[in-house]
């Protein structure tokens, strides 16, 4: 073994008090820095999520933001599908704050797909033009 490799396992070795204090502030420094993070985290990025609800002859198609975090410019792609019907709606849509949704009533006809995939895109604090992707039974 190289002669600087065994000098510093012996003085860890002498020294373990201060080598064990470092250890736990290092342990502690990571801690706290993990939780900032998931904290921010919760804060700054929204994440928003669609559900479907049959409502006869229609559906409604319910976007809504389970995080902490508002969404801002939410946009839906994926609705201009041949056989569908859907109703006006402005959008994008401005902003969804917690907790908060908002529908988008559609009509399927008897040739439309059984099953509808959209693509949602929104701001947050943490960045621009995030993405979720949803397939919806008709």
């Amino acid at each position: 073994m190289n002669e600087k490799v065994i000098s510093l396992i012996n003085w860890i070795i002498s020294h373990w008090e201060i080598t064990t204090s470092i250890i736990v502030a290092i342990t502690a420094v990571i801690s706290f820095l993990y939780k900032w993070r998931k904290k921010w985290v919760a804060n700054n990025h929204a994440e928003l999520r669609a559900n479907i609800f049959p409502q006869k002859p229609s559906r409604i198609i319910r976007i809504y933001n389970p995080s902490e975090a508002e969404a801002t410019n939410i946009r839906v792609e994926g609705l201009e599908i041949d056989n569908i019907a859907v109703y006006p709606i402005d959008l994008p849509f401005p902003s969804l704050k917690s907790k908060a949704r908002f529908d988008i009533k559609v009509s399927p006809f008897s040739s439309s797909p059984d099953y509808l995939k959209i693509k949602i895109i929104w701001d947050d604090k943490s960045g621009k033009n995030h993405e979720a992707f949803e397939v919806l039974q008709l």
